[in-house]
C-alpha cells in the first residue's frame, strides 16, 4: 500500500497517511452520500407520483430481497475478483441508474415500475458493493491504523446521512427533481473514479491482510476451487468461532434495535405527546453520540480489551434501548438514544476491528458479506416490532428488542471465553 510518510497527521486521521485510504474515503463519501440523496429523493418523486407511502414502502421492500440473497454472492465475488473491479462497477451502475430515472423524469417519461425495476438493479449491485467496500479497508492501511480507519469509515458514513438528504433537498428545490438525480449520478461516477485511484496490489492466498495481502489474485493465478465450492467457505463462521462469535455479536444487536427508528413517529406522538418536530429530535439523537464515539475511537490509538469493550458496549447499547423505551420524559429519551447511539458505534468499530484481524484474504468478503447482511434485514426485523407494537404496546415491544441486545452480549460472554480477552 501506498503511505506517504513525509505528511504527518494527527491521530484523530492517522489513517489517512495511506494515499490508498485517502482515494477510499473519497469514494465512500461520495457513493455514501449519492445513496442517501437516493433515498430522498425518490421517496419525493414516487409520492408526487403516486399520493401514497405504501408505494413508497412497496418500492423500497422491492430492493430487500436481491439485497439480502446476493450478498453472500457478493462476498464469493469480492474473494475472487479484483475488489476495486467489483466496487467499480457497482458505483458505475448505480450512476447509470441514476441518470436514465433522471432523463426519464426530465422529459415526463417516469412511471413506478421504473422505480422498481432501478431498486432491484440497485439492490443487487449494493449487495455485491458492500462486501468488497469493507473487505478493502485492511488492504489499504497498515494493521496498527485499522480501527482508526474503520472509525473514519463510520464517520464518514454518519456525515452522509446528513449530507445526502440536505444535498437532495436542495438540488430538487432549486432546480427540479432530475437535477438530483443527475447529481446523485455524478457522484456515483465520481466515486468510481476514485475507487480506481487506489493502488492495485497482489493478494498471496492465505496470508492475513496486513502481511502484503491486497485485493486480487496474483497475475496467472487460478482458483482451484469453483463458484459453488467458494460458496461452502461461509462454514469459516463454524471452523473460526472467534470470528463466528464476533459476527453474532455485529449483527443481532443492530437488528434487534432497528425497531425504535420505525416507531419513532408513534413514540412522538403517543408517548412524548410531541409532533412532526419530535420526529426528528428522536432519529437525529443517536448521531449525536455516533459522532462522539467515532471521535474517541479514532484518537485512541492502541486500545486494549477490545473483545471486553464490545461486550460492555452491546450491553450499554440494548440497556439504553430500554430505557428509552420506558421514559415518557423528553430528556430521558433523548439521553438514552444518545448513550445508544454512542455505544453501538463504539462496539461496531471495535467488533469489525477484531473481525478483520482474525479473519485471513481470502476470507473476508464472505466475511464481510455477512457482516453487512444486517442492513438487509432492517425491514423485516423492523416490521416484526412493529407486529409485537401492535400486540402488546410501542413501549413494551421496543423494550423487548433492548433487553434482547443485553441478552444476546451475556449469551456470547457466557459461551465464549475467549471474546472477553480478544485484544
Amino acid at each position: 500500500m501506498a503511505i506517504l510518510k513525509s505528511r504527518r497527521w494527527p491521530q484523530a486521521f492517522s489513517s489517512l497517511a495511506s494515499h490508498d485510504f485517502r482515494w477510499f474515503t473519497v469514494s465512500q463519501l461520495a457513493s455514501t452520500t449519492a445513496n442517501w440523496m437516493e433515498v430522498i429523493v425518490r421517496s419525493l418523486i414516487i409520492y408526487n407520483l403516486s399520493g401514497s407511502a405504501v408505494v413508497i414502502g412497496a418500492v423500497n421492500v422491492s430492493r430487500t430481497f436481491p439485497s439480502l440473497v446476493c450478498g453472500f454472492i457478493g462476498g464469493v465475488l469480492a474473494d475472487r475478483w479484483d475488489r476495486r473491479t467489483l466496487l467499480t462497477a457497482s458505483q458505475l451502475a448505480h450512476g447509470c441508474s441514476a441518470a436514465a430515472l433522471g432523463f426519464l423524469v426530465l422529459t415526463d417519461s417516469i412511471r413506478i415500475w421504473h422505480f422498481v425495476v432501478a431498486a432491484i438493479i440497485e439492490g443487487i449491485m449494493g449487495s455485491l458493493q458492500q462486501p468488497a467496500r469493507q473487505a478493502l479497508i485492511p488492504a489499504v492501511v497498515p494493521r496498527e491504523h485499522l480501527m482508526n480507519a474503520i472509525a473514519l469509515s463510520g464517520g464518514i458514513w454518519n456525515a452522509s446521512r446528513t449530507i445526502g438528504p440536505t444535498l437532495a433537498g436542495g438540488a430538487a428545490a432549486v432546480a427540479g427533481p432530475s437535477a438530483a438525480l443527475f447529481l446523485e449520478a455524478a457522484l456515483y461516477f465520481g466515486a468510481a473514479v476514485a475507487t480506481r485511484r487506489i493502488s492495485p496490489m497482489t493478494r498471496s492466498p492465505g496470508t492475513s491482510p496486513h502481511e502484503g495481502s491486497s485485493h486480487r489474485p496474483r497475475s496467472g493465478e487460478k482458483r482451484k476451487n469453483n463458484f459453488l465450492e467458494d460458496f461452502r467457505g461461509y462454514r469459516y463462521f463454524w471452523e473460526n468461532r472467534i470470528v463466528g462469535w464476533l459476527a453474532i455479536l455485529a449483527i443481532v444487536p443492530v437488528l434487534f434495535a432497528a425497531g425504535h427508528r420505525i416507531l419513532a413517529p408513534v413514540f412522538a406522538k403517543e408517548v412524548l405527546d410531541m409532533g412532526a418536530g419530535g420526529v426528528g429530535l428522536l432519529l437525529a439523537a443517536p448521531g449525536i453520540g455516533a459522532i462522539a464515539a467515532v471521535f474517541i475511537v479514532a484518537v485512541s490509538g492502541t486500545v486494549h480489551h477490545k473483545g471486553l469493550l464490545s461486550l460492555a458496549g452491546v450491553m450499554v447499547h440494548g440497556l439504553a434501548i430500554v430505557v428509552y423505551a420506558l421514559s415518557d420524559r423528553l430528556w430521558i429519551s433523548l439521553t438514552a438514544l444518545i448513550v445508544h447511539g454512542f455505544a453501538m458505534t463504539a462496539y461496531r468499530s471495535l467488533n469489525q476491528t477484531l473481525i478483520q484481524l482474525n479473519t485471513p484474504d481470502e476470507y473476508m468478503g464472505r466475511v464481510m458479506a455477512v457482516h453487512a447482511a444486517d442492513r438487509s434485514l432492517h425491514p423485516l426485523t423492523g416490521l416484526a416490532v412493529a407486529l409485537l407494537a401492535d400486540l402488546w404496546g410501542v413501549q413494551a415491544a421496543v423494550a423487548a428488542s433492548g433487553a434482547g441486545c443485553a441478552i444476546v452480549a451475556l449469551i456470547v460472554a457466557f459461551k465464549s471465553r475467549v471474546i472477553r480477552h480478544l485484544d
